[in-house]
C-alpha cells in the first residue's frame, strides 16, 4: 500500500518541476495573413519542461498536459527531446491570427495601420500582437497549483518566425528584441526577401505583458501595396 501511495505521488510530483518549469511558446508565421480579414489558423507549438522524457509516468504527464489545451488548439504531442539535464515534451496546436476576437488559446492579433511611404513606394501596415487567452492561463495555473507550483514570466518564453510569402520584399521594424539570435535595441525598416524568414525571440517584459493579459506589439510589418 505505502508503494503504491509513493508511485502515485511521484506522478503527480514530477508532471512538472516543482520550481523549474519552463514553458517555450513559438508562433509560425506568414506575413501575408496580417493583411487579411478573416480569421486564419496558423501553427505554433508549446514546449514544457517535464522529469524525464522516459519516466514511467510520462503518459499521464502527456494526458495532463493536453487537457489544458481546449478542442479549438487542436493539441497534439508530437515528441520529446533532451538537451543536457532538461526534457522538454513537445505539443503541436493550432493559433488564430485575428483583427477583432479570437476563441483559441493561442492567438495574434494584426491591426492594419496607416499606409508607409519610403523609398518612393507605398507599403501597409500591419502590428502584430501574440496573446494567451485567460481562459487557457487559468486552466495552466489550476494543473500548476495543483502540483504545488505557480505560473511565473521568467519561465515562459515567447518565440516567433516570420516567412515572408509575399512577392515581393516587406519591411519589418521591433524593438528590444533578439533577430535571428542576435540582440536588437531597434530593428527598424529593415526589408526581409521573398521567401525568407526571421526567428524573433521576446524579452521577460514582454512575456510578463502577455500573462497578465495584455496585447504588446512583436513587431511591425509592411508589404508594397
Amino acid at each position: 500500500m505505502i508503494k503504491i501511495i509513493i508511485k502515485k505521488l511521484g506522478i503527480v510530483l514530477i508532471t512538472f518541476l516543482l520550481s523549474g518549469c519552463n514553458s517555450d511558446f513559438h508562433f509560425d508565421v506568414f506575413s501575408s495573413d496580417f493583411f487579411l480579414k478573416d480569421n486564419v489558423t496558423t501553427p505554433a507549438e508549446m514546449a514544457v519542461e517535464i522529469s524525464s522524457c522516459t519516466s514511467d509516468s510520462l503518459e499521464e504527464t502527456k494526458t495532463e498536459i493536453l487537457s489544458m489545451f481546449s478542442r479549438t488548439s487542436n493539441a497534439k504531442v508530437v515528441g520529446c527531446e533532451t538537451e543536457g539535464m532538461n526534457s522538454m515534451l513537445l505539443v503541436s496546436v493550432d493559433a488564430e491570427i485575428a483583427s477583432e476576437t479570437s476563441n483559441f488559446d493561442l492567438m495574434i492579433f494584426r491591426n492594419i495601420l496607416p499606409d508607409l511611404e519610403l523609398d518612393g513606394k507605398t507599403y501597409e501596415v500591419s502590428s502584430v500582437r501574440p496573446m494567451i487567452s485567460m481562459d487557457f492561463l487559468k486552466r495552466v495555473e489550476t494543473v500548476m497549483e495543483n502540483n504545488m507550483q505557480s505560473l511565473s514570466y521568467d519561465k515562459v518564453s515567447l518565440t516567433m518566425t516570420l516567412n515572408n510569402d509575399e512577392r515581393e520584399d516587406i519591411i519589418i521594424s521591433g524593438y528590444n528584441l533578439w533577430v535571428n539570435g542576435e540582440p536588437m535595441e531597434s530593428f527598424r525598416r529593415q526589408k526581409l526577401a521573398r521567401r525568407q524568414k526571421l526567428d524573433f525571440k521576446f524579452s521577460n517584459v514582454f512575456s510578463d505583458l502577455v500573462l497578465n493579459g495584455n496585447g504588446p506589439i512583436a513587431f511591425y510589418v509592411g508589404k508594397q501595396k
